[in-house]
C-alpha cells in the first residue's frame, strides 16, 4: 500500500491505479518521529510485511526498482507462486 506523508496535502491527488491511504496529522507526526524525518526532508521507505525497512532513499526511486525489490522479497516470491496472484 502506498501512503503519502506530505507537509501540505491540500492539492495532492493519489494515483488512480494504486492502493493508497491518506492519514491524519497525528499519524504523520508519529511516522516522521519513528523514521527520523523532518518536515522539510524527502524520504521514501519500502517496508516489508514484518515492518522492517527494506529500502530508504532521500531521492525518488523508479517504479521498476521498487517492483524489483518487492518481487525479490521471500513473501512476494511465495505469493507469485500461488494461482491467481497479482
Amino acid at each position: 500500500m502506498f501512503v503519502p506523508i506530505l507537509a501540505k496535502s491540500a492539492k495532492y491527488q493519489a494515483p488512480l491505479d494504486t492502493p493508497y491511504a491518506i492519514i491524519g496529522a497525528k499519524e504523520i507526526i508519529a511516522i516522521r518521529n519513528r523514521f527520523h524525518i523532518s518536515e522539510d526532508e524527502f524520504a521514501i521507505f519500502l517496508l516489508g510485511e514484518d515492518g522492517e525497512i527494506k529500502l530508504r532513499s532521500d531521492v525518488p526511486v523508479s517504479i521498476a526498482k521498487l517492483n524489483s525489490l518487492i518481487d525479490s522479497m521471500p513473501d512476494r516470491k511465495v505469493e507469485m507462486e500461488r494461482p491467481h496472484s497479482n
